[in-house]
């Protein structure tokens, strides 16, 4: 299995949510990518948090990432996403 490169994983991700106009503020969206598991075994995971207008944008957000991740095996997203209550 080859390694992720990190930057280019965001950058990827980024250059999406940034395209697509069903998301109302991209830039507010933050991204981290880690490496977890055992010695034998790391998945890389891209970690998703911020403030959005409601869950169909966050789910559009998560289909997004993965559209942009593609088949990378042991990547996996982690949705941390928030809608504010007000």
């Amino acid at each position: 299995m080859a390694r992720v490169n990190e930057e280019q994983l965001i950058g990827r991700i980024r250059k999406q949510l940034e395209q697509d106009p069903a998301i109302d503020d991209p830039m507010q969206i933050d991204l981290r990518v880690e490496r977890r598991g055992g010695i034998l075994k790391k998945n890389t995971v891209v970690n998703v948090s911020g403030r959005i207008r409601n869950e169909a944008e966050g789910r559009k957000i998560e289909e997004t990432i993965r559209t942009a991740i593609g088949e990378a095996d042991g990547v996996e997203v982690e949705n941390n996403l928030v809608v504010p209550l007000i």
